[in-house]
């Protein structure tokens, strides 16, 4: 299935507490499962008003129908291809 990196908006996605984020997940997992088999959520970013997430999809309908049941705002929608990643991955101190 292809990738895809969706931006949803989400103001004040930053300052959300630990509760306030497992419900957004919660709610972002009961979509994709009525979505059914077509959809996987790899992973998800936070910034500070929008969340980043990575997506294995059949194609963009499936991702915008996930987003309208979970009622999140799709600010764009990317379809990638494979990762370029250095050799050697360290955090910066």
């Amino acid at each position: 299935m292809p990738k895809f990196v969706v931006e949803h908006k989400l103001p004040g996605a930053g300052r959300l507490t630990a509760d306030e984020l497992k419900s957004v997940a919660e709610k972002a997992s009961k979509a994709i499962t009525d979505v059914g088999p077509d959809l996987l959520l790899i992973e998800t970013y936070v910034s500070d008003d929008k969340l980043f997430c990575v997506f294995y999809a059949r194609d963009e309908h499936v991702l915008k129908e996930s987003a309208r049941l979970a009622r999140f705002k799709i600010a764009s929608v990317s379809r990638v291809g494979e990762a370029a990643r250095p050799e050697e991955r360290r955090a910066p101190s």
